[in-house]
């Protein structure tokens, strides 16, 4: 299902890299929970059907975010929302985000490895 993929994507990550992703999200003032039934890496899931999944996570600055991994036969979609709330947000934003293209492809070239293995 695709909360198994992003279950895979984002906690089957090694240990350094999952302290990683939750230091930078709380450093950008996104509330991510502990890890729950109802949680994948403190991300609530706000919607799992067996061909997509939506994440979502508060924001203590006026950026709240969701993350949305939609299987289709041959490949995977990976989509960020984020809401810039305000002036300090589209900034952090505007300085976030290359970084956050970077990991993201990065997490999904590893978890791709290993799956394949």
């Amino acid at each position: 299902s695709a909360e198994e993929l992003i279950r895979e994507i984002l906690e089957g990550a090694p240990p350094a890299v999952k302290a990683q992703l939750r230091s930078g999200w709380l450093s950008i003032g996104l509330r991510v929970g502990a890890a729950s039934e109802r949680s994948v890496l403190g991300w609530q899931v706000l919607r799992s059907v067996p061909d997509h999944v939506l994440l979502g996570a508060e924001s203590r600055i006026g950026m709240p975010g969701q993350l949305l991994l939609k299987k289709h036969d041959d490949a995977l979609l990976f989509a960020t929302f984020v809401a810039q709330r305000n002036l300090a947000a589209r900034a952090l934003w505007a300085v976030v985000e290359p970084v956050h293209v970077r990991v993201v492809c990065d997490l999904l070239d590893e978890a791709g490895r290993r799956l394949r293995s």
